[in-house]
């Protein structure tokens, strides 16, 4: 697996290309519009290069995981001009990013991330970090950025570090033999 590098890309207003139709894109599709991008969905079979003008991102989710898609995608996203980051569904040497699992809690996004080596691990860990955080927590995250925007900016990172020092999550991960 290639390490990758943890980001969250504001993707507000940018256009998103979802190719297929199956619960994946939907899902990828719902986590772009959550994100405010404006998506363009097109079933695998409706693939063209042409497909991918003014988008930004490209997400291969046929449910078939044909390989010779996602390469043939990949490769005209990089062919394009400027080229394009572009995902498909279980096919890391075509991806040029991983996805993580979340947990969502208003503002607050926990990203769990196995590179791609390991999407059970992945997803099952979110299952189990959810489980542990308080849903109370994305009201405690809009409460420190009313103080955050409050203080000025010489003043921010202490007084928030001090509000959140006495934070914990308690618990422990049991692996199986």
């Amino acid at each position: 697996m290639r390490p990758t590098l943890a980001i969250s890309l504001f993707v507000s207003g940018q256009r998103a290309l979802v190719i297929g139709d199956g619960p994946s894109a939907a899902d990828r599709a719902s986590r772009l519009t959550e994100a405010g991008a404006s998506i363009t969905s097109i079933p695998e079979t409706a693939f063209i290069p042409a497909a991918l003008a003014d988008h930004r991102l490209v997400f291969v989710c046929d449910e078939a995981q044909d390989p010779a898609l996602a390469a043939r995608v990949h490769a005209a996203a990089h062919a394009h001009t400027p080229a394009l980051l572009c995902y498909a569904q279980d096919r890391p040497e075509h991806s040029d990013f991983a996805l993580p699992a979340l947990i969502r809690r208003g503002h607050v996004r926990v990203a769990i991330s196995t590179e791609g080596a390991a999407p059970a691990l992945a997803r099952r860990l979110r299952e189990e970090l959810d489980r542990l955080l308080d849903p109370r927590l994305a009201s405690f995250a809009d409460a420190l950025a009313s103080e955050r925007a409050a203080l000025p900016p010489g003043e921010r990172r202490a007084r928030l570090a001090a509000r959140v020092a006495a934070l914990r999550i308690e618990g422990i991960l049991h692996l199986p033999e």
